[in-house]
């Protein structure tokens, strides 16, 4: 923390996870002030694996509001730019531009679709430090772009592995055990399974998450 020289949280309601807030920019153009010779379409992959990343953590979820419809101040001033602390701007900065849904209902589609696979999955809420360090287990994983991790014992007796791949480029993972079906993934999530992974190994896409399920296993 650029704070503190040790973590101050204890549990996990202690934490709030978020990408952005109603101070500094909103996720889309912290997105597009960082990484301005990304495409439309890397930005939109680097804003739902920010979304996936905070819908998998432990602790308490936190969005800006119309984060899903990849929310922009952009500047009336200056042109190409955006405005950061826009406390003492105008309507036409701060209004949420609704209109802009129908043209981005999949980033949408997607945040909807990791709200109900939260929902779905205790394991994903855990109440205590204690039930996360009993039952978060990180893969071997020496890639400062790769975080992956399962874990054991959710409530409807399934294991979870999560994978984020922060990376420009394809990661092939060795999951513990084989055949796991894949809920979220780059393009889509949600508590319908997308497809089936048979053996112990999994190819992640550049900068995406992979959220796979299966029936307990041991940690």
């Amino acid at each position: 923390m650029n704070y503190s020289d040790s973590p101050w949280a204890l549990e996990p309601a202690q934490c709030i996870n978020y990408v952005s807030a109603h101070d500094n920019y909103t996720l889309w153009d912290k997105i597009a002030c960082s990484c301005k010779e990304d495409s439309y379409e890397v930005r939109v992959k680097k804003n739902k694996l920010c979304a996936a990343i905070v819908f998998t953590s432990q602790g308490i979820p936190f969005l800006q509001a119309g984060e899903e419809m990849l929310r922009s101040k952009p500047s009336t001033e200056v042109a190409g730019e955006f405005v950061e602390n826009s406390y003492n701007s105008s309507d036409s900065v701060n209004c949420i531009k609704w209109s802009n849904k129908v043209n981005v209902i999949d980033v949408e589609t997607y945040y909807e679709g990791l709200i109900r696979f939260r929902k779905e999955h205790k394991a994903l809420r855990m109440q205590s430090a204690k039930e996360i360090s009993k039952r978060l287990v990180f893969l071997p994983e020496e890639r400062e772009d790769v975080i992956s991790y399962f874990i054991q014992g959710d409530l409807d007796d399934k294991t979870l592995c999560i994978i984020h791949n922060s990376s420009e480029g394809k990661v092939t993972i060795t999951l513990p055990e084989s055949d796991w079906i894949v809920y979220i993934d780059g393009n889509k999530s949600g508590v319908e399974p997308l497809y089936e992974v048979k053996g112990n190994t999994v190819e992640v896409d550049p900068i995406s998450c992979m959220v796979l399920v299966k029936d307990n296993i041991k940690a």
